[in-house]
């Protein structure tokens, strides 16, 4: 077995990040700060939410760029036929932010081979290949805060290589309906967690299932198209939805290194007839946040592929 063990140690930013204070109905991961300066608050303890620092070059305008953009650099290990479709899923927060007055808040670079730098530097976000011998995690969005100020400085995605080859082996288990797992048991052993398996909901706070359960989704969906006849698993249609699928993951696991965390809760905001109306939904999808676990449906019209719903 060979191991690495890489160690990024950086200075804290000189000046403290103004702080924003946390608020339960925004669904911000945040930081807690013991300040024990002032005996006269309710309690020592201070919440801030996570968040990079933007600041605008232009202060006077109504849109500016940042002084300094959140650059995400795409890994080496990344390989060429995913670029693509990973930076459009980091390029896709633009939008977002341009409401929020920042244009290019957001930007994507690419390592290149020869370079002297490690993107697991301190300093440097970025979107990893990991390649496993058996799939475990399908894509994490970790991040790294100034616990002064709950200012992100690092973010350092991982995909993994299995959850986009091997999905098709969820099949035996969709079809097994295991059940019973001991989940402490299953998560502190050696054994690799099968993807697309429900984790109790204590577990969600160490765990990101959006790239299982999507993989999930897009395995099912592809068995049943082909079972139809409608869809050639080799065909450009099913690899334009792979290829919808790692764009999807990547902007799911990009909302979690802004700070963000799942939003279940967006599943509700369409009607029941909104979701019945395929031309509204191929517009608007069937959730309203990227946030959310959103099921095929929302992959198959994006990738152009459309009918009856598959799941």
């Amino acid at each position: 077995m060979i191991l690495g063990l890489h160690i990024a140690i950086g200075k804290l930013p000189e000046t403290p990040m103004p702080a924003r204070v946390a608020d339960a109905r925004v669904g911000y991961f945040s930081t807690t700060l013991q300040d024990f300066g002032d005996d006269l608050a309710r309690s020592p303890r201070q919440r801030y939410v996570n968040r990079w620092r933007l600041e605008k070059k232009d202060p006077s305008a109504a849109v500016s760029e940042p002084v300094k953009p959140i650059t995400f650099w795409i890994d080496r290990t990344i390989p060429l036929k995913y670029r693509d479709a990973i930076s459009k899923g980091v390029l896709g927060w633009n939008p977002a932010f341009e409401r929020a007055g920042f244009k290019n808040a957001v930007v994507v670079k690419v390592q290149p081979d020869d370079a002297d730098f490690d993107t697991l530097d301190t300093d440097t976000a970025s979107i990893r290949w990991m390649t496993n011998a058996q799939p475990f995690f399908g894509a994490i969005g970790p991040s790294q805060v100034d616990p002064r100020s709950g200012e992100i400085l690092d973010a350092d995605i991982g995909l993994e290589s299995l959850s986009s080859r091997s999905v098709r082996t969820l099949r035996s288990q969709v079809l097994a309906g295991k059940q019973g797992i001991d989940w402490p048991t299953l998560m502190q052993s050696h054994d690799a967690k099968a993807p697309g398996l429900a984790e109790p909901e204590h577990a969600h706070h160490a765990f990101c299932q959006h790239a299982d359960f999507a993989a999930e989704q897009l395995t099912y969906a592809f068995d049943v198209l082909d079972a139809r006849g409608e869809l050639e698993p080799s065909s450009p249609e099913a690899q334009q939805f792979v290829l919808d699928y790692l764009t999807d993951v990547t902007m799911h696991e990009v909302g979690h290194t802004l700070g963000l965390r799942h939003n279940f809760r967006s599943s509700t905001i369409y009607t029941a007839a909104q979701l019945k109306d395929p031309a509204f939904t191929q517009k608007n999808g069937v959730v309203g946040s990227v946030m959310d676990y959103p099921p095929c449906h929302r992959k198959m019209e994006r990738a152009g592929i459309v009918g009856e719903a598959t799941y």
